[in-house]
């Protein structure tokens, strides 16, 4: 079966692996850009949390969330999406 070669892995890990570190970077460096895909593919991300155990806290780090206390800038009060570590690193010490 071709599913199981061990070559076909290997090159499953490797595109895997480049892929979720091209949308970190595209994440970083546009992330509006970033925000178009983000809520186009995020169904997929979800599920890449949950069936991909070796890389679901990198795919995680990809997931974006709403956040309540800042708006985007000129888009009619749209509510901003962010990252968790975006997230807790905003967090009031204690919360």
């Amino acid at each position: 079966n071709m599913q199981d070669s061990a070559l076909i892995n290997k090159i499953n890990n490797v595109l895997t692996k480049k892929l979720i570190s091209f949308f970190a970077d595209e994440a970083k460096k546009d992330p509006t850009k970033y925000e178009e895909f983000h809520n186009e593919f995020s169904t997929f991300l979800k599920e890449g949390v949950c069936t991909d155990y070796v890389n679901k806290e990198k795919i995680a780090r990809l997931l974006r969330f709403q956040t309540s206390l800042e708006k985007d800038e000129g888009a009619n009060d749209k509510v901003k999406m962010q990252s968790l570590d975006d997230y807790v690193s905003r967090m009031k010490i204690g919360q």
